[in-house]
């Protein structure tokens, strides 16, 4: 691997003036000046500077932060160095631009290299109060380790401090991991944040810092640099296997290398020796030589001693060139960024590779003296130029010595691919309804400037790249011009995202019986889904009856034959199961009503198609000596009430919710059932079917069919299976001839099986059938019920995705190839940054706000909770205790926990669980050991421990009843 290439294929940045790389780009091809008066929110700088020169590249609001969405409480953020936070957000953001977004690098070998200096945020935190989350937060270390820890990245994880290099330091370390085979993908950056006054002054000591606030590189009138903040991060990969899996590749790191400077004329002097020998070591790292660079970002600083060492020592380790080298430094546009300047630096090479442009060297008018361009053979550009040469090196150096050079290739060419038509869907996701609208702008933008076959492999990517958050919708469409109308709705707010549900999906697919054969529904998939086709077409050559008229014909089949009106319902539900499955949707369970628990059957891999359909055309042809017997009506109202009503000769056939029932009979004593059920007010609807299922008129016909059947062979389930006519978990019990006749004879229990599949812990419920018919029933049992089809409607497997999408269901979707390199194309994620108070930074204030504000409650004191609980025992003292828990894990945790939720689950690692402990311990004035949470792992059941030692004898000292418990929950760890 020593020789290996590596590819970068996701960047990320935050720094004055610019969100993302894009917005870099823009800033820096325009020439703007992002450099500003410092803020006057930043109360310690301004403070504590004077009358000294006030001027930064800043960022807007640096104390805002989307807590909720990295899993972290406002407690911890608040204790976290804002160094932290900002990286944790471009990180996530280099992770989405790569294609590799970080919940799908969970376990993986990823390596983490953090650049990283500053320690405004301890300076000005001071000692403080006791609090477990501040080591954690004050610690550079930790801005790489908390990305590997909730993110579980397995790779090498480390902070690196070589002053103003740390970041170009950070990514040589990574790519010589990748080269080792020490990580798979490596994510490398650097932070920066202004806080504290210290560190400005003394560089203002050093006579380093412009006192016009305006960085020079280069130019006559350099007088030092501008102090700036920011945060920029790249993923990184070996090139060969980024190749093999298709992903975006943005640029090549050819070499890189880092040295020392030695012994100077002094700590903080550079040396054009080091540097040279570091961008000659860098080149021939890469195989190249000066002739091949098109451009170099240099360190640029803008200082009168830095500059012209610069510029001398690149031009010797260039050796000689046909033409001038341009030269540029994003300092001039944004300050210097300090630990973070060199990976802002390589992200601006890195686009310049992109578009092969180079951006103009703003504030350069008159060349610096000492500097003689021409004789060096550099060139400072004041407009933009084409980009000529295949490379471009990054310099960084730090001041105590340690420079890094790191030369880049441009991104290799690779074929492209993509589907051509079909229907898309779009899925669109965010913390908040704003965050959905700006991305459903992006893609309406894209949607008018894409072809179609672009924006397919766009959807794709977007479904599969992307993590999915809580505020959803799903655009679905058939053409740009739809695309461009249905998103601008999004955009314009006139289309509501809905609130996903917050829980782990467990979804069942329920078959729907008698009554949902719909041809015209299934014509259309069958021209349209080439699975549905295919295995449609495979259930009816083994049933062998007429579906052809069904499934691909004009003419209206004869769905007066059973055999044909069932064999169009089980067909087209088991082709709908296939198509699903390719589009990533896959049940955990299953269930099915009537004859469409044969699909359930077949869909969970009790019975093999083949014999799920015998068992279907069995079951026909014992029907058919029962048609004409009799029929059905569906009523409302309770199952007990309305048996009540029912003459001899009609029974309840199913009870299919708590307010649903179905009766069935001979003709004419259930004509007689309907006078009195509706004279009782019920109401009635006779179904169209001329036979009394499910009742005991069918013993006759369910004895032909178990005969008829004889042994059927039994397959290894693949998912569970509820059984309707045993009202339960029936995955391992034998679906026989037996079943079988029970099923055509006996009530159908679909109210009790919904009612068993809830407490299972289903949590949507898909129903599959040509037309829905159980949905309302399935609302009514308290399911999140969702139709596949519905007679009328042009529906496609991508309406039935995006209707699962919204109710909280995000499906496996598949990646077509090519679709990974789309990934750039893509909206990040949105954040919703909330304020944090963070040390040096004044909380903002609406305009409109008074200058008096109320004094915050006082937080809950010394044996706040042992006071509450006096008096109290059992299930009072119990109640009070989980409410309490509650509010002491809510001041910890993202969101506030349910009181059954375990706390594991929830995200209580030990330092939060140290945290609740050690406030719940100040509130009861005693000792409770952190064991407790692990051997009472919910609020519920916590509060009922505690409750039952604090409260059963409250003359025993409270202290020793604790530590009592205590020594149980040790013991039994």
């Amino acid at each position: 691997m020593a020789e290996e290439k590596v590819a970068v294929i996701g960047l990320s940045c935050r720094v004055p003036g610019a969100e993302s790389p894009d917005e870099l780009w823009e800033l820096v091809m325009a020439g703007r000046d992002a450099v500003t008066e410092i803020p006057a929110e930043r109360t310690a700088l301004r403070a504590g500077l004077g009358q000294t020169p006030a001027w930064g590249g800043f960022l807007a609001d640096v104390a805002g932060f989307d807590a909720e969405f990295f899993g972290l409480s406002q407690r911890e953020a608040a204790a976290m160095d804002p160094q932290q936070r900002l990286f944790l957000e471009v990180a996530w953001r280099a992770l989405e631009h790569a294609g590799r977004p970080a919940p799908q690098l969970a376990g993986s070998r990823t390596g983490v290299y953090v650049g990283q200096t500053a320690h405004d945020f301890a300076i000005l935190s001071g000692t403080g109060e006791a609090d477990p989350f501040r080591n954690t937060g004050m610690c550079h270390a930790v801005t790489a380790n908390r990305l590997s820890y909730l993110w579980d990245l397995r790779g090498p994880s480390m902070s690196v401090d070589t002053a103003c290099s740390a970041s170009l330091v950070a990514v040589h370390l990574a790519v010589r991991a990748l080269r080792a085979g020490d990580c798979d993908l490596a994510l490398a950056g650097g932070v920066n944040v202004l806080l504290a006054p210290g560190p400005q002054l003394g560089a203002l000591g050093l006579t380093a810092l412009a006192p016009d606030g305006r960085c020079r590189p280069f130019d006559a009138a350099a007088s030092g640099y501008v102090r700036a903040e920011g945060a920029g991060a790249v993923v990184l990969k070996r090139l060969s296997e980024a190749l093999a899996d298709g992903d975006p590749i943005h640029a090549v790191v050819a070499g890189t290398a880092v040295g020392q400077d030695g012994r100077t004329n002094g700590l903080t002097a550079p040396s054009g020796r080091g540097q040279r020998e570091v961008i000659t070591a860098a080149l021939a790292d890469a195989g190249l030589t000066g002739a091949d660079l098109g451009y170099v970002e240099t360190h640029g600083t803008g200082t009168r001693l830095g500059d012209p060492i610069e510029a001398r020592a690149l031009a010797a380790a260039l050796g000689g060139r046909p033409a001038p080298l341009p030269i540029g430094s994003v300092k001039a546009n944004l300050g210097h960024l300090e630990a973070a300047a060199g990976i802002v630096g390589l992200i601006k090479a890195v686009l310049t590779l992109t578009h092969r442009r180079i951006t103009p060297l703003v504030h350069f008018r008159t060349p610096n003296p000492r500097i003689d361009l021409a004789a060096l053979g550099l060139q400072a550009p004041t407009e933009p130029l084409d980009l000529s040469g295949r490379a471009a090196g990054v310099s960084s150096f730090g001041f105590g010595g340690t420079s890094a050079h790191v030369v880049l290739l441009g991104p290799p060419a690779v074929p492209g691919s993509a589907e051509e038509g079909g229907r898309l869907v779009l899925p669109l996701s965010a913390g908040h309804d704003e965050g959905v609208a700006r991305a459903a702008e992006h893609y309406a933008r894209l949607a008018r400037s894409s072809g179609w076959a672009e924006l397919r492999a766009t959807a794709a990517a977007a479904a599969a790249l992307r993590t999915h958050a809580r505020r959803r919708t799903a655009v679905v469409a058939d053409d740009p011009g739809q695309l461009a109308e249905r998103l601008d709705a999004v955009a314009r707010g006139q289309v509501r995202p809905a609130a996903a549900d917050r829980r782990a999906v467990r979804l069942a697919f329920v078959y729907s019986g008698h009554g949902t054969q719909a041809e015209t529904t299934a014509r259309r998939l069958m021209a349209a889904d080439p699975v549905f086709a295919a295995e449609a077409a495979r259930c009816a050559s083994i049933l062998g009856v007429p579906l052809d008229a069904a499934l691909a014909g004009d003419a209206a089949p004869d769905t007066g034959d059973l055999a044909v009106a069932q064999g169009l319902i089980v067909a087209t539900q088991l082709a709908l199961t296939a198509a699903l499955g390719a589009a990533g949707i896959v049940p955990d369970v299953v269930a099915g009503h009537s004859v469409g628990e044969v699909s359930a059957a077949v869909a969970a891999g009790k019975l093999d198609l083949a014999t799920g359909l015998r068992v279907l055309r069995a079951r026909n042809d014992a029907v058919a000596g029962a048609l004409g017997g009799g029929s059905m009506a569906a009523v409302d109202g309770v199952a007990e009430e309305v048996a009540a009503l029912l003459p001899e000769g009609v029974g309840v056939a199913a009870v299919n919710s708590p307010r649903s029932v179905v009766v069935s009979g001979d003709t004419q004593a259930l004509a007689q059932a309907i006078g009195r059920l509706t004279g009782a007010g019920h109401h009635v609807r006779p179904l169209d079917v001329d036979y009394p299922s499910h009742g005991p008129a069918m013993a006759g016909p369910a004895a032909r069919l178990a005969a008829a059947l004889g042994d059927v062979p039994q397959g290894a389930p693949h998912r569970e299976f509820f059984s309707t006519v045993l009202a339960g978990d029936a995955t391992r019990a034998p679906l026989d001839a037996r079943y079988w006749a029970a099923n055509l004879r006996s009530p159908v229990r679909f109210a009790d099986t919904v009612a068993a599949l809830l407490a299972d812990g289903v949590t949507h419920v898909l129903e599959i059938g040509a037309h829905p018919v159980l949905s309302n029933a399935l609302a009514e049992c308290g399911a999140r019920a969702v139709a596949t089809l519905r007679r009328g409607l042009d529906r496609e497997v991508p309406d039935i995705l995006a209707d699962l999408y919204e109710a909280g269901v995000v499906p496996a979707f598949p990646l077509p190839a090519g679709a990974r390199r789309l990934a750039a194309r893509l909206p990040v994620s949105a954040f919703d940054r909330r304020p944090v108070p963070t040390p040096g930074i004044a909380a903002d204030r609406p305009a409109q706000e008074p200058e008096t504000v109320p004094a915050p409650e006082p937080e809950p004191g010394a044996e706040r909770l042992r006071e509450l609980l006096a008096g109290r025992t059992g299930a009072e003292a119990t109640g009070v205790l989980v409410g309490e828990l509650v509010r002491l894990l809510a001041e910890v945790l993202p969101e506030v926990p349910a009181p059954d939720a375990v706390f594991a689950d929830l995200g209580l690692d030990s330092l939060r669980a140290v945290a609740v402990r050690n406030r719940l311990e100040h509130e009861l004035g005693t000792r409770v050991p952190v064991a407790l949470f692990w051997a009472h792992p919910t609020a519920e059941r916590l509060a009922a421990a505690l409750a039952a030692e604090l409260c059963a004898e409250p003359d025993d000292p409270l202290a020793e009843l604790l530590a009592v418990l205590g020594d149980r929950a040790e013991a039994g760890k």
